[in-house]
Parts: structure tokens; sequence; C-alpha cells
């Protein structure tokens, strides 16, 4: 009999991660019966990372009554149930607890790890999910301080990075040249910049500074492409602007988008880590930084100052 399972994904990054392992799934058992529980910010990266989103049953919400109530009546004849580790962990936890109560197995799986502490403040075994999937052994050491007993931490490697590696391999292979005079900024959410300051000591307004410094001394003639995070707005950065630097917005997909791109800046997103699996060279920008970073420390360069800089 064809398995059933759930999948929610609340971010761009769930739908990001959970999508290549949902098509995964597919080729391994094609009859399985996926249910997808999009919401709005996740609904266009579910379209653009999934290969076999046609053999899924896609549902986009507007709100958490709406997702829970689809939740609901798909989970009587769930097997598993899939969901992403966004910061609302109390809200997530609704479907961990809903999940668990029916018997059916819940794994999350950890796609912002940067903030791995502000997933799940104060929260008791009741408000986990009975796994927690990370990519690799140094995100399950950081998940295994925190988890309480009784909740399995599985490396799965990431389905996210993967396929974006095999995209970017397959524009080459079709003759796509990276341009090295294109410089990519990846930019974070759009929030309190002055509060995340005061915290890690920079924020990436303070790095897209950074950038702009680089550019002038060492990549004269350069173009600069934004590419915006889900949650962040060109508003924001109208302002910023250089007048001095060619300057575009990214609307390509993540692939094209590092297929062309002959170097990434930015912040701590994890654009960078999937410019990094793509072979594109990568450097962080955290000026005057305090706190220490687990997607960028250790992965790629790190950057916090212009003399540390040789082009």
């Amino acid at each position: 009999m064809a398995r059933c399972g759930i999948i929610l994904v609340r971010q761009a990054g769930s739908a990001a991660g959970l999508l290549p392992a949902a098509d995964a799934l597919l080729a391994r058992e094609p009859d399985c019966q996926l249910t997808v529980i999009a919401w709005p910010l996740a609904v266009p990266t579910c379209r653009e990372v999934s290969e076999q989103l046609q053999r899924m049953t896609l549902h986009a919400v507007a709100s958490e009554d709406q997702a829970r109530a689809l939740f609901d009546a798909a989970l009587g004849r769930a097997e598993f149930v899939w969901t992403g580790t966004s910061a609302q962990a109390q809200d997530d936890a609704y479907f961990w607890r809903r999940a668990r109560a029916h018997g059916v197995p819940c794994e999350g799986y950890l796609d912002q790890w940067v903030n791995l502490g502000l997933r799940f403040p104060g929260s008791s075994r009741e408000d986990w999910p009975d796994a927690l999937a990370v990519i690799d052994p140094h995100d399950a050491a950081l998940a295994e301080r925190i988890a309480p007993a009784g909740v399995h931490i599985r490396v799965s490697g990431s389905p996210a990075l993967a396929r974006i590696q095999r995209c970017v391999q397959a524009l080459r292979a079709d003759g796509v040249v990276a341009d090295a005079q294109r410089i990519v900024f990846a930019t974070e959410p759009q929030g309190d910049q002055l509060a995340y300051r005061q915290t890690n000591g920079f924020n990436d307004e303070d790095s897209f500074s950074l950038a702009l410094a680089l550019i002038r001394r060492w990549h004269r003639g350069a173009t600069l492409v934004l590419r915006l995070h889900p949650r962040d707005s060109r508003e924001r950065w109208l302002p910023l602007l250089p007048h001095d630097i060619p300057t575009r917005w990214d609307e390509d997909s993540r692939a094209d988008c590092l297929a062309h791109a002959g170097r990434v800046m930015g912040m701590r997103s994890f654009f960078l880590l999937e410019a990094l699996s793509a072979g594109v060279p990568v450097l962080s920008l955290q000026p005057q930084r305090r706190t220490a970073c687990p997607l960028t420390d250790g992965r790629m360069t790190v950057l916090t100052d212009e003399a540390g800089y040789a082009g």
C-alpha cells in the first residue's frame, strides 16, 4: 500500500530543504502520496525548487487556522509528518503534538540553525518533534546541546544544497560561464537593524557598506547584483544604492544567479552556503562582529574589516 505523508513549510528555507527531499522520496516510492501545506513565503520556493510538485497536493494557506484544518483533515491517513523549524516554534509545536497524539512520527528539518537557540526557547519535550534532521555532524553537536532527552538528532545531509549543486552543474554543462565582474550581494530578512547591530556588532547594511568598499578598491568595473531575501524589500535598499557602481536587482532562480555569479557576498545568509556548494567564491562580511556563526565559521571566508581582503 502506498504511504501518505504531510509536509509543512512556513519559510523559503523550509521549502528549499524539504521539497527536494520530497522529490527524492517520490523517486524511491513513486506511489507515495504527499500533502504539502505551504505558507505564503514558502509557496514561490516550492514551485522553484521541486521537480515533481505536480505529483504532490500543494495547499497554499493564508492563515494558521486554515493550515490546522487541512492538517487535521489529512492526519488520519498520514504515516509521517515533515516540517521545517521556523522561528514560530510554538506554532510548529501544534502540528508536532497533534501528530504525536495520533501516533504519527514527526520530523523537523533544521532549516535555519544560525539561530538554533531561538527556535525552541524554553520548550518542553512536548514542544519538540520526535526527530530533528540536520545537515552535518557540526550542526548535530549544536542541536544535541539543547534538545530534550528523547529527541532523535539525525544527520540527513542537505537535499537543498545537493539540488542547487546539480542545477548549477547542468547550466555550466549547457555553456553558462560565470562572469568574474558580476558580484552578488545576498540580503537578510528585513527587521530591527539597530537591535541586530547591538547584539552582533553589525547588520547586513553594515555588511553592504563593506562590500561597496571592497568593490571600489578591488573590483572596479564590476556589476553589483542584489539578491533580496524573501522577507526583504527593495525600499530598504534604495537609499543605500551606490551611484558609482552599476547595480541591478536579481530576479533569476537560485541556480541561474549562481551560475552567472563571479563572487557572492553577504552576511550570514543560507544563500552563501548554497553558493559555496555550487563552487562559487563566497565572502561572508561581518564587520566588528561580536558573535560566532555556525553557518559561516569554519565553512567559508569570513571578513571583519577591509584590511583583511586582498581581492
